[in-house]
C-alpha cells in the first residue's frame, strides 16, 4: 500500500505543470457483487460482511453510495485546491488493530 501511495504521489508532482488534481481513495470492504462474481458463494460472502463488522469503526461495510459521495466530492469544485490526498472511504478500518 505504501508503495502505491508512492507511486501516485510521484506522479502527482510530475503532472504538477498541468494543474491536474490526483488523489488517492482507500476503501474498506464495499457491498457490490465483485466478491460473488469472482467466485464467492452467497454463504460466504454474508460471512464476510459479518466479519467486516469487526473490522471497521463503524461497524458495517460501506456502500456503493458512500464511495460515489466521496468521489463526487473530489471531483466537484469544493475539492478545488485538494490534490495529493489520501482519503481513507472506509468506515475506519485503517484505525482498527487487524484481526
Amino acid at each position: 500500500m505504501f508503495a502505491l501511495i508512492a507511486l501516485i504521489l510521484v506522479i502527482m508532482k510530475s503532472l504538477n505543470e498541468f494543474f491536474l488534481p490526483i488523489f488517492i481513495i482507500k476503501l474498506g470492504v464495499t457491498i457490490t457483487n465483485l466478491h460473488k462474481r469472482g467466485g464467492m458463494d452467497e454463504e460466504t460472502y454474508a460471512k464476510f460482511l459479518e466479519h467486516s463488522k469487526t473490522t471497521h469503526a463503524m461497524g458495517r461495510p460501506g456502500t456503493v453510495d458512500e464511495l460515489a459521495n466521496a468521489i463526487t466530492f473530489l471531483a466537484s469544485d469544493l475539492a478545488s485546491f485538494t490534490t495529493g490526498a489520501s482519503l481513507p472511504v472506509d468506515g475506519g478500518r485503517n484505525v482498527m488493530c487487524p484481526r
